[in-house]
């Protein structure tokens, strides 16, 4: 595993990952040249990545999908969090995703289809739970909004 240190720029530091990787990158985190790095004998650039897996929130995944994968042809997966999954699920659906992860739900189902349930899976129970809780507590809240302007009708006349 190696850790390459913080680019600022956002889309624009992984457009140059992209043009330059090697220009953009020297060393890793601790200062250790890349050249003696086993994972990076023989890497060129961007055109050497086999698959690209981002995990991310907003919109930084999707700058991976426009720089990396649109501009370079990188394969690419995605992890997002729940909430992102309809955002990118178009780049999946034309294929531009390899992959897409969305939320806890999605990777409760990648861990069952690998029948190796993990953590996710086990966090379902937990998810499921607070749904249930704030439907109720939706619904409830509900109710007594319309048994008490019912009671203001029947006291006062009509509203």
């Amino acid at each position: 595993v190696v850790q390459l240190p913080f680019r600022a720029g956002n889309e624009g530091a992984i457009s140059a990952m992209g043009a330059d990787f090697r220009g953009l990158y020297l060393t890793d985190q601790y200062g250790t040249p890349l050249d003696k790095l086993p994972i990076f004998e023989g890497f060129k650039g961007v055109q050497d990545v086999a698959l690209l897996v981002a995990y991310g929130s907003t919109i930084h995944p999707l700058y991976y999908v426009q720089q990396m994968n649109a501009k370079y042809g990188v394969p690419t997966i995605l992890g997002v969090v729940a909430v992102d999954g309809p955002k990118f699920m178009p780049y999946y659906k034309s294929g531009q995703l390899k992959g897409l992860l969305s939320g806890v739900a999605g990777a409760a189902e990648y861990e069952l289809l690998n029948k190796t349930p993990g953590p996710a899976a086990s966090q379902m129970d937990a998810l499921a739970l607070g749904h249930i809780m704030f439907i109720v507590t939706i619904t409830l809240s509900n109710v007594i909004f319309w048994i008490s302007n019912s009671r203001k009708t029947q006291k006062g006349g009509v509203q």
